[in-house]
């Protein structure tokens, strides 16, 4: 059995974890080539399951080369804890067979940033799998993991753009709509109608320039992009059909809310043609604060939105970047992790923002989450 909720590893098959099926297993003298295995690896360690997922090759310098693996930790049928798993050996090389001769084969440590008591249980259960002569591995799959492992060391370093999107609140029930840029229009076949190919929303607009959007369950109508948008309570035959043929051709998005049933009330519509994040509150905002530290946050709002009161400063999470203001109707700008006041890393695991603390720096969960990915 394994973890209720699985985690595919990404990482290119290499090193000692190519073992034969996990268990006990006797010394067994090195094979001509490598079996291909399935990922993760599932085992058992005192009451602990382990999923080791594929490993990477980080330093080959030699014959001496090191690595790591992300392994899953947790009870068999729950939610699994992430930790990393780092090892080294020696390579002997054969070019003209294609093949290496692993030996010396060492876990040098486990890491389980919010579980560190099963890091050592893991590590041992590791130890007594590892094969007493080493093991022959395909040379193309270790040059070909070390190549991964260079490449994301490159996309380290490469700039990352992190421009504020347009940042809007509402207080009632509101559905964002995303156009990217300005509409392109294309016409349904066999209707009067045009459609914007450039939105996941159904949006529809007829030779006079009127705009018809279908969202939540509800019909909408607006004179133009920038204008209000009301709801219709009468949908003409023609619109509907020009849906249907336009929907057979490129599937929309709904836009229902997560449990798919239309809301009894028609929400309100922010149609927006450029980047744009909508936070909504359950009426006007509302201050709670937040356990031992000195923050304050937004309660009543569907992302994590906190206030220093020691600046004055807004904060909001989005996608896992942090972005900054004097006030809720900004001007945002972007915030690295690291320059967070330092109570953002201080908040207790059981407040009910804790969620967050995978996006500070620094902390035991980003480390978790950072592995996990």
């Amino acid at each position: 059995m394994s973890f209720r909720l699985k985690q595919t590893g990404a990482l290119i098959a290499a090193a000692w974890l190519a073992l034969s099926p996990l268990g006990t297993q006797a010394a067994t003298p090195p094979q001509p080539a490598a079996a291909a295995l399935a990922w993760p690896r599932n085992f058992d360690a005192a009451s602990e399951h382990v999923e080791l997922y594929q490993p990477q090759i980080e330093t080959w310098e030699g014959n001496q080369m090191s690595g790591r693996a992300a392994v899953a930790v947790g009870a068999k049928d729950g939610s699994p804890t992430y930790g990393v798993v780092h090892f080294t050996a020696m390579a002997d090389i054969d070019k003209p067979s294609g093949l290496v001769q692993l030996t010396r084969l060492t876990i040098e440590s486990v890491e389980v940033p919010t579980r560190p008591d099963a890091a050592d249980r893991v590590r041992q259960a590791l130890v007594s799998r590892l094969p007493a002569n080493g093991l022959t591995v395909p040379l193309d799959q270790l040059q070909a993991s070390y190549a991964v492992s260079r490449q994301l060391a490159k996309a380290d370093r490469v700039a990352v753009r992190n421009d504020a999107p347009q940042i809007l609140f509402a207080t009632t029930p509101t559905l964002l709509v995303l156009i990217d840029g300005d509409p392109v229009w294309r016409t349904v076949p066999g209707t009067q109608y045009e459609r914007a190919l450039n939105s996941r929303a159904l949006l529809l607009r007829d030779p006079g320039g009127e705009l018809y959007l279908q969202a939540a369950g509800y019909w909408y109508r607006s004179e133009s992009a920038g204008g209000a948008w009301e709801v219709m309570s009468n949908v003409p035959q023609a619109l509907q059909s020009a849906a249907s043929k336009a929907a057979a051709g490129m599937k929309p998005d709904s836009l229902l809310p997560a449990e798919g049933k239309r809301p009894s009330t028609a929400p309100a519509i922010v149609f927006a043609t450029r980047p744009t994040e909508l936070v909504i509150t359950t009426g006007a905002p509302r201050m709670a604060p937040v356990s031992v530290v000195g923050l304050l946050t937004v309660s009543n709002a569907d992302h994590a939105v906190f206030i220093d009161p020691a600046t004055n400063q807004y904060y909001l999470l989005v996608s896992g970047r942090w972005f900054r203001a004097p006030m809720l109707t900004g001007p945002w700008q972007y915030v690295p992790g690291n320059e967070l006041p330092a109570d953002f890393a201080k908040i207790p695991p059981t407040d009910p923002k804790a969620n967050v603390l995978v996006s500070v720096p620094g902390t035991l969960q980003a480390r978790e989450a950072t592995i996990a990915a």
